[in-house]
């Protein structure tokens, strides 16, 4: 189970994880830079502990990610692009089925896969 605490005023927002890390919630940021930000994360969890069991290594990554919101009701993503860009890669080969390989297994990729058409691009 996941437990979050959460809490909010007129002058700010924040929520805390169960091992106490504290993340505010900023006025001008909106609730799709905080999801495609969740995206960014998962995604890189899943692709770090893949790329680690192929022992292929890498010196970072970087992503930029796109995503458009439909107009009608409720607002979902209608599409999410994701542009990564990885350095000191040890086997291109190798690093881009592993990135592959955690858009299958990342849950919040997943999640928006069901409302959005997402496609990524990855270079060296």
């Amino acid at each position: 189970m996941i437990n979050i605490k959460a809490s909010f005023s007129q002058e700010k927002g924040e929520f805390m994880t169960e091992k106490g890390i504290s993340h505010e919630l900023y006025k001008d940021a909106g609730p799709y830079d905080y999801l495609i930000g969740a995206l960014s994360g998962c995604l890189y969890k899943t692709f770090a502990d893949i790329a680690q069991k192929m022992r292929v290594t890498y010196d970072s990554i970087t992503m930029n990610i796109q995503g458009e919101k439909r107009t009608e009701t409720p607002t979902t993503l209608s599409t999410c692009h994701l542009e990564i860009k990885a350095y000191g890669a040890s086997d291109q080969e190798k690093l881009k089925n592993a990135f592959e390989k955690a858009t299958r297994y990342c849950s919040i990729y997943y999640t928006l896969s069901q409302v959005a058409k997402m496609t990524w691009s990855i270079s060296f």
